[in-house]
């Protein structure tokens, strides 16, 4: 079960207060957020209302309905923390060597393209490991033999007389 913040001491004087009821409540139905937008414009403690929704219905995972003007999304964006720029890779890296400009004339630098040389010897060597086909399969490129003995290409052949 989720506990509920206490309510601030501004909510008396919220332009919202009293006017939910049992059977119309604005600011939980997501058709009528028109509404009670239109409400919070008015209201004296709207951004209160909206500090309160960020710092104390947001983390909770509560924050169902419009607080201070905005809708739950919103209030979720707002909440999030700001991200800045990613850092840009350090020099001598694969990652950089894809961007860099810090050699003569808007080159590549030479740590960034030892580290690119490396890249491809692993690459090359990784590849040249990689086992190729059983010598007792084969995959046809050309139609072969007769009959309910035909095999097409893409088929893959076993033959039975390997040593």
């Amino acid at each position: 079960m989720i506990a509920l913040p206490p309510l601030p001491e501004w909510t008396p004087d919220a332009a919202c207060d009293g006017i939910a009821t049992r059977d119309f409540d604005p600011w939980h139905e997501p058709e009528h957020y028109p509404i009670a937008k239109r409400v919070c414009a008015q209201c004296d403690v709207a951004q209160e209302c909206r500090a309160w929704a960020v710092t104390e219905l947001v983390p909770r995972g509560i924050a169902q309905g419009v607080y201070g003007g905005l809708e739950p999304a919103q209030l979720r964006a707002l909440a999030a923390p700001a991200r800045g720029p990613r850092a840009a890779a350090a020099h001598g890296t694969r990652a950089r060597y894809l961007t860099c400009t810090a050699g003569a004339d808007g080159s590549k630098c030479a740590a960034c393209r030892a580290a690119n040389a490396s890249y491809e010897h692993q690459r090359r060597r990784d590849r040249a490991r990689t086992p190729g086909p059983h010598p007792a399969f084969a995959v046809l490129d050309h139609p072969t033999g007769r009959g309910q003995h035909r095999a097409w290409p893409g088929q893959l052949l076993l033959f039975a007389d390997t040593a």
